[in-house]
This record gives structure tokens, sequence and C-alpha cells, in this order.
């Protein structure tokens, strides 16, 4: 007996061949690269029912309910609710792929169309590559055509166990939410390109808020073979025509982005309208409408999907990798203002050769100087917690930011925090007898002092640090306003007694 080994993209097998007037052969095909290599979008395998056939990973997982009436989903598609499709003159498609370069069919013998709920069929002409999985079907609605096994009355084929299967995505997005950005974002005016700018060779994390109806595109330019992660902070995304590209190059010339993630960790409506993103997505909280144009990578859609317009999910597989992620994993960075101090917290989640942190400010948010060192912890996987006092902040605008130093030298920058400090004013002693002393960070014009009726009792102008005898003023409580050209005051009570 012979053996004969062969390899084909996504798929691994052997054939065995007898030689002699029997001929037989045996083929195996092992199906766990069904739509690539496992990646963080995978479904975990505790998720998958014994019977499924593939692997975790989707084109498209759709948690809730899916309503088409065009389009088309290249690879596999899996949807925790209800598919609905609405338009009586056509047709639609799973696990076909397009002319998109290097994308490429899901296997013939996997599991590719699996819906949890109800799937229902107006239109006509529907082909899909690969195993048919429905729970229920609707009255009247006509079966895709397939090459591969057709089942119904079967739910749970991936086991969404209520929320639980939905739990592990947003706690993912989360996750890489506190990826801390290394990266530039630029926007000079609204009808110019986001342009996000990298230049680590491992990983490039950008922090985002897409102005509503973006329609100007999203221009990427990052090291060659480096990964890319989009975190996009918006609760609304509205994205619409435009284009984007990576390193200068967009559809139809580039396929996909299938290092590049975009992580919609609060959005709750996603809205892409004639745009072909080049990148997978995970919006695990976001109801998805799409109408033209295209996803290009791994879709994972927390809520319901209104697919029209003949929009698509394109077949690619995201192999970017963060397991090489930044030094430090930052879950949280706040500051607040407490008198006169600023006070910084920051947390951390796990640190891999972590040396320090050098915490910065600025009044401007463009010209920054280092406040203190902080040393990290160097290795953890649990919760560390940091705290630092800035006694010196500055009057109005103060921000901050934690430069993050790994023992190689190498660093990333958290997210700007900001807040207003108020314009600090001491008045003493109080009580006050004979003579009274203010001191502000800032001049004033004149002082007004008020008794307990709002009666005028004093007017002078400032003049600063010098004292002010109020030795004339009877016992009692008075309001000193002191008062700027432009008419913005600052009022303190004093106790007049002897």
């Amino acid at each position: 007996m012979l053996q004969f080994l062969f390899n084909y993209p996504h798929l691994k097998g052997w054939l065995l061949a007898g030689i002699g007037s029997v001929f037989m052969v045996l083929m195996r095909f092992d199906v766990s690269n069904a739509q690539g290599v496992d990646n963080v979008l995978t479904v975990p395998s505790s998720y998958l029912s014994g019977t499924l056939k593939g692997n975790g990973n989707f084109n498209a997982l759709i948690f809730g309910d899916i309503t088409s009436n065009s389009g088309d989903t290249e690879g596999r598609l899996a949807v925790g609710g209800n598919f609905a499709y609405t338009n009586a003159s056509s047709g639609y498609s799973v696990g076909i792929v397009g002319a998109e370069v290097g994308s490429v069919n899901p296997p013939a013998n996997t599991d590719n169309f699996i819906v949890n709920g109800q799937y229902s069929n107006l239109g006509n002409a529907w082909q899909v590559r690969g195993n048919i999985v429905f729970n229920q079907v609707a009255e009247g609605s006509m079966l895709p055509s397939t090459e591969g096994l057709s089942q119904t009355g079967v739910a749970e084929h991936i086991k969404f166990n209520g929320d639980d299967l939905l739990k592990e995505y947003q706690t993912l997005s989360a996750r890489l939410a506190g990826f801390v950005a290394n990266g530039s974002v630029n926007q000079e005016f609204h009808y110019d390109p986001i342009q996000l700018v990298g230049t680590d060779a491992s990983l490039n994390v950008f922090d985002v808020t897409i102005p509503t109806g973006h329609n100007s595109g999203i221009e990427i330019t990052v090291p060659a073979g480096s990964s890319v992660l989009v975190n996009v902070s918006n609760t609304a995304v509205s994205i619409s025509d435009g284009n984007m590209t990576i390193n200068g190059v967009g559809i139809p010339s580039y396929g996909a982005g299938e290092k590049v993630l975009f992580n919609f960790p609060n959005a709750t409506e996603l809205s892409l309208t004639r745009f072909g993103m080049l990148a997978s997505v995970l919006s695990p909280k976001a109801n998805l409408t799409a109408s033209g144009g295209s996803i290009n990578g791994q879709s994972i859609i927390g809520g319901n999907v209104v697919q029209g317009g003949s929009f698509e999910f394109h077949n690619f597989n995201l192999t970017a990798n963060f397991d090489s992620a930044l030094p430090v994993t930052l879950n949280s960075f706040d500051v607040s203002n407490q008198e006169s101090q600023v006070v910084l917290d920051w947390k951390t989640s796990e640190e891999t050769n972590s040396s320090h942190f050098e915490v910065q400010h600025s009044t401007n948010a463009k010209e920054w100087r280092t406040l203190a060192f902080v040393d990290a912890q160097g290795h953890s996987t649990s919760e560390s917690r940091y705290h630092l006092v800035d006694d010196h902040a500055m009057p109005g605008a103060n921000f901050y930011r934690l430069k993050m130093i790994d023992m190689d030298g190498t660093y990333s920058f958290s997210r700007i925090r900001s807040i207003d400090v108020e314009r600090v004013v001491r008045v003493y002693p109080n009580p006050v007898a004979d003579k009274l002393y203010i001191e502000s960070d800032v001049s004033y014009d004149h002082l007004v002092m008020y008794d307990r009726q709002g009666k005028e009792v004093l007017k002078r102008s400032y003049l600063g640090t010098s004292g002010m005898e109020i030795g004339q003023l009877s016992e009692g409580i008075y309001v000193i306003s002191l008062i700027k050209e432009d008419g913005l005051s600052v009022n303190h009570k004093v106790l007049v007694r002897r």
C-alpha cells in the first residue's frame, strides 16, 4: 500500500491507494482551517457542537438577525437569530467568492451556512458552497441549492448559550480597547481622510473618534507586514463613501487588510454606506446597517444586520498578531481635581517586561514636560494600581499622558487625559482682625467687599500680595469679590473678628 501526502491552502489530508485488482481510495480532510488560521475572532472550541464540520472561523458571525434584500457572504456565515431574505426578484449566495484579490472559497465539505433561528426566503437562485444547517425554515421558503449536506431542526450548532458567547467577544473587545495607542491620528479638515500613521514593525495601535457621517476615507500607513488595531471610541459610527487605503493601495488592487482589525467596543449603531472596509470588524454591541460596499475580512456583529445595496462580506482571514502587544495592558487612566491638586490614578491588568512609566504634563497637548517617573511591576498577570499627585498643576487646562517604557527601551503612549484646574486664590488670615492678605496666580482689576446684607462696604484696586487694612470694618461675615477686566469674578467669605 502506498501513502501519498498532499497539501492545499487551508486543507490537510492523506490518501491511501491499494495496488491490484481492488482499488480503494480513502480520503480524510482536516477541516481545522476551514476559514484560515485561528485568531482572536475564532469561536472558542467549547462553543462548537461536537457534530460541527469545520473550525470556529467565520467570514461573518452575527448574534442577532439578518435581514437582506441583496448582497452575499462569500465565506462561512453563522447567524444566532433569524435570517430573512426579502427580495423576490433575486437571490443570495454563501461561500462563493468573487474577484477580490486574494480571497478564497471556504471548503466545500464544512458547515458554511448556519442559522440558529428561522430561515426565511422570498428570493430565488440561491447558491451555497458547503453544508447548510438550519434550526427552522419558514413555510414556503425555497432552500438554497448546494452540493453539500442540508440539515434542519438543528439548534445550538454553535453554542451561543444565551449571551455567554457574546460576552466572550465583548470581553475581548474591552481588552483590545485597553491596548495603548502608539500611532498618530490626523485629520486637519473634515473633508480630509482620516490618516493613521504607525511606525512599529510589530503592532500599531490607534485610538480614533470618527466624525459623524465621515465620507472622506481612511488612510493607514504602517511598516509592511505589521499588525494594526484601530480602537474606535464612538457609540454611533457612520461611514459613507470615500476610499480606504493601506500604504497607499486600496480596492480593487488591494483585496483586504488581513492584519488590520477595527474594534468598536462602545458602538451600539454601526452604519457603512458605499464603503469598502479593508479590515476585519469586531463590534459586539452594535447593530449594523450596510448598503453598498463591503467588509473585506472577518466580522463579529453583536446585534442585528440590515444588508442592502448589494453589500458583501468578503472572505478574508484575520492574521494580525496581538500576542506581541505592548508591554502594558492599561485598564484605566483617570485624573481628578482635589482642591488645587490633580490626582492621577491608573491600573494595568497585565505587564510583560515593563520598566517604568514616565508621567508627562502639558498645558496645550502639544508641548510636553516630564512630571515624574514611576517604577512598573515588570512582570504581572494581575491588576496593578498606580497613584501620583501633581502639586503644581497650572490654572486652566492641564493635559496628562503616560509614556510606558519597556525593558528594552521601546515605549508607547496612553490616551491623553485633560482636566481644568480652578484659579487658585488664597485669602488669609481667616478669621482676620486688622490686615487681610490676598494671593492669586492671576491678576485681577479690582475687588469689592460686601456685608451680609449685600451692601458694598469697600472697593479698591487689586494690589496683589500687599496687605489690605480692614480695621475700620465691624465684626461679622463679609464677601470679597475679585473681579477681572472681562467681568469674571471669584468670591470668598471672610470673618472679621477681634
